[in-house]
């Protein structure tokens, strides 16, 4: 079954009820501040900021040989909200925006080659340290229906193929449930929250990956980081036990 939307589903899983008290401060980088309830979500330093990760771009030349580019970028801002970072090989355009209990990102990624193919981009688009280790689910069941149930995270990466279901997972912490998701299943990127950043295994990166980008082509998402509070009792004894499922 395809969804038109990852926010259909977000909505018909998400509890009714008054959303986060969230402020957020957008910089000339990107994000500055992320407070939920007067607690500060965001990771300091650069994990606040949109960069490419996991060895990519991974650039097909037209030859057929592959390499990996790591040119740092020129930052300029284009009004209100508006980070472009400008490479060799390409832009990344992202429009920053906040509605409620949203943070938007819009995606702009442009491949300024002529010849050249980004085969992967993977996007770390920020990062958010939690207070305890936070736990994670994805709408899919599984193929024995053992998924879609809340996890500790740190064990294994929390992904969402759009190719095999809706673009969403959700991450749940101490104060409440993020939604990462984009609006658009077709055409969307992969959505991954993957190992935590450090030892504490509190500190855990949002992730958007790009695929087969032509020479001159461009690709488009919209994607949201949407807080509520925490709704459940069991989400709640779990999150402090360690228990999942």
């Amino acid at each position: 079954m395809m969804w038109k939307s990852a926010v259909i589903l977000a909505a018909l899983l998400w509890p009714a009820c008054a959303p986060a008290a969230l402020s957020v401060e957008i910089g000339d980088t990107g994000l500055r501040h992320v407070m939920n309830d007067g607690v500060e979500l965001l990771s300091p330093g650069y994990a606040r900021d949109i960069r490419p990760t996991n060895a990519t771009p991974r650039i097909v030349r037209s030859d057929g040989t592959t390499f990996v580019p790591e040119d740092a970028p020129v930052i300029s801002t284009r009004g209100p909200g508006r980070v472009v970072r400008t490479y060799p090989w390409g832009v990344v355009d992202c429009e920053y925006s906040t509605r409620g209990d949203r943070i938007v990102f819009l995606l702009a990624i442009a491949n300024t080659s002529q010849r050249d193919t980004i085969a992967a981009l993977e996007l770390h688009l920020t990062e958010f340290t939690f207070s305890t280790m936070p736990q994670g689910r994805s709408p899919d069941a599984g193929m024995f229906g053992t998924g879609g149930r809340w996890r500790l995270l740190g064990s294994a990466p929390l992904v969402a193929e759009p190719t095999q279901m809706p673009p969403v997972v959700f991450v749940g912490y101490e104060q409440g449930v993020i939604a990462f998701a984009a609006d658009q299943q077709e055409g969307a990127p992969r959505l991954s929250v993957p190992f935590a950043t450090g030892p504490s295994k509190l500190a855990y990166p949002f992730h958007a990956t790009f695929a087969n980008i032509p020479p001159q082509g461009s690709a488009r998402a919209r994607i949201c980081s949407r807080t509520r509070p925490t709704w459940t009792r069991r989400l709640r004894r779990a999150l402090r036990s360690g228990v999942t499922g």
